[in-house]
């Protein structure tokens, strides 16, 4: 990465920390990528009423086929200290580049 991207990435994060919580954050970013990804359904689920494209923190039955069969459904890297979120579509191929796999 660029050594002056670099060194605004700190003040980047605190900016956008100042102005939209964590939550507001992921339903933007869920919203761009269901604009960017409209027809091709490469990054979301093509369900409107699946539990990978609705907001986390909702409640969802754990007994929901849906939520537990999607290939969007958002899982967290296994690795210690990575905390990064990844849909399940996506997570084996980063388990495998991940820096914090032992």
């Amino acid at each position: 990465m660029d050594q002056n991207i670099q060194a605004i990435q700190p003040l980047r994060k605190k900016v956008i920390a100042r102005y939209f919580t964590d939550e507001e954050r992921v339903s933007l970013a869920r919203l761009l990528i269901k604009d960017i990804d409209r027809d091709a359904y490469q990054l979301h689920c093509e369900n409107e009423t699946c539990a990978s494209s609705l907001n986390a923190s909702s409640n969802h039955d754990s007994k929901d086929e849906e939520s537990i069969s999607c290939q969007f459904q958002v899982v967290h890297c296994p690795n210690y200290k990575c905390g990064v979120q990844i849909s399940k579509k996506y997570a084996k191929e980063h388990d495998d580049e991940c820096g914090y796999k032992v």
